[in-house]
């Protein structure tokens, strides 16, 4: 059964990755033809994502600048409206003085769910969950990087942690940004 589900016609993307991993099923493809399923996926890529020939994008190019935190006491369900209301997917957590001690993801807050609970207690601790505070749940141990890291850096750390955005530091540890790996789709496109 071949793993090929769709290809799409990319004209560069594709062409370098065939080039440094060759085409993944083996069959020979057009000239900027990805096979998006079949190609190449896993650790091979995180190790390799430095042999593909990218524009110089630095973080700070990329990044949103200032972005909307939760603090580490704020109820979980004030961090859920931030996520929704502002249509984000990662929002970073500070503590009292303003410095980064987590990331709360959308797939934190999913293990929180219960979509068709019928159950009285699972019902009934809603609230209390809403209520708990964002520590109990967030991301700790931050994988963050500098505003001047490059476009290849960040893909490896992303990558590498199995994580969809970064929280910017300065040089004084103060969050100025955050990457996903959204904004880093939309940089390399706009260099094309």
């Amino acid at each position: 059964m071949s793993r090929r589900v769709a290809s799409c016609r990319v004209a560069r993307l594709g062409e370098v990755l065939d080039d440094v991993y060759g085409p993944a099923d083996g069959a020979a493809r057009a000239p900027g033809e990805l096979d998006i399923i079949g190609g190449p996926a896993g650790p091979e890529v995180a190790s390799n994502v430095h042999m593909m020939p990218l524009p110089k994008i630095c973080a700070a190019e990329l990044m949103t600048e200032n972005p909307r935190t939760v603090r580490v006491d704020d109820p979980i369900g004030e961090a859920v409206n931030v996520l929704q209301t502002m249509d984000f997917r990662h929002v970073p957590v500070v503590d009292e003085q303003g410095e980064l001690v987590g990331m709360l993801s959308d797939r934190d807050l999913r293990a929180l769910q219960s979509p068709y609970a019928e159950d009285t207690a699972v019902v009934g601790a809603a609230p209390r969950k809403a209520s708990a505070p964002v520590s109990t749940i967030m991301s700790g141990n931050v994988v963050s990087a500098s505003p001047d890291a490059d476009v290849t850096e960040l893909m490896e750390l992303m990558l590498d942690n199995k994580i969809g955005a970064l929280p910017i530091i300065d040089g004084e540890g103060a969050l100025v940004g955050i990457v996903s790996y959204v904004d880093i789709f939309r940089g390399l496109l706009m260099e094309e």
